[in-house]
């Protein structure tokens, strides 16, 4: 996730390109964590997004009738060891080298071992603009609210409101006035005529 360039030193996330900024050196006003190296991730970053369990990613993208892979790609077979494939750059005595994942592939996540078939998930969730949100407990969208809006107030619960009303309401205020990540990597969405 915390990737940075062995040329010119510039540090940044993987997931949403959001830059890292070294202790002390926030630009925003009022960061609450501006004392510790830290980036100001977006709520559909992997950064977030990689402590949801496969199941929710899943119907994140169930409920928006986007196709995702559970099985290996047709054609492919399983490698002696088994074990990941996807191609990571590790470190060795000797420098970088690119090596297979090689950790263990469960059935069901498209022969990817669980991190990178959650990364493949949240590809797709960004792909086509889907909002975590939509799936927030209230718990959850406080917090998100507290970290995206820290000097906004949280709108109070009204005096007959339950927990899943109050929650909705956040989470439509949040959508509202809080855009998913300007960076990632998103389809061109086209008008009727197939223009972008």
């Amino acid at each position: 996730m915390h990737f940075h360039c062995t040329q010119c030193r510039h540090h940044f996330c993987s997931g949403c390109y959001s830059v890292f900024h070294a202790k002390n050196k926030c630009p925003h006003p009022g960061c609450p964590i501006k004392r510790s190296l830290h980036a100001h991730h977006p709520r559909d970053c992997l950064f977030y997004l990689r402590d949801w369990d496969v199941l929710r990613l899943q119907r994140l993208l169930q409920d928006n009738r986007v196709v995702f892979n559970t099985d290996p790609p047709a054609g492919t077979r399983a490698t002696t060891g088994g074990g990941c494939q996807v191609m990571e750059q590790k470190e060795t005595m000797a420098g970088l080298k690119d090596e297979p994942c090689g950790k263990e592939t469960q059935a069901g996540y498209a022969g990817l071992c669980q991190a990178h078939y959650k990364e493949y998930l949240v590809n797709l969730i960004n792909s086509y603009s889907l909002d975590p949100a939509v799936l927030y407990s209230l718990q959850e969208v406080e917090l998100v609210w507290q970290r995206c809006l820290p000097a906004a107030q949280l709108p109070p619960r009204g005096p007959a409101e339950d927990d899943e009303t109050y929650a909705g309401r956040l989470i439509k205020k949040l959508m509202d006035e809080v855009d998913l990540g300007p960076k990632i990597p998103r389809r061109q969405k086209t008008d009727a005529r197939g223009l972008h």
